[in-house]
């Protein structure tokens, strides 16, 4: 469920999370408008995510429990993601809009 808080402006800023499982394969995130995203591999993964602007390029790699700041984005299908432990492993995203 989606989180309202104000910022700076006065503007409410919603706060959405959700769950991917990974893939061998590199899979699109889903079309989410926001303006900011964060992610963070579950702290019982045994492999890397890997999180990239395009199905070939790799911009980071995310180790158990292991997290990224904050990222300005529009959307959150700009960036794809792949882990070679296939669905064992989980990413959270957390995005504000």
């Amino acid at each position: 469920m989606p989180h309202s808080t104000y910022g700076l402006t006065g503007n409410p800023i919603i706060n959405k999370t959700n769950v991917v499982t990974g893939s061998l394969t590199a899979v699109q995130f889903p079309d989410l408008p926001c303006i900011r995203v964060r992610f963070k591999a579950a702290a019982a993964n045994i492999g890397n995510f890997k999180i990239g602007d395009s199905s070939t390029t790799i911009v980071w790699e995310l180790d158990t429990a292991e997290e990224l700041d904050w990222i300005d984005v529009d959307n959150l299908n700009k960036f794809w993601h792949s882990d070679a432990s296939g669905t064992a492993d989980k990413l959270v995203y957390w995005l504000q809009n």
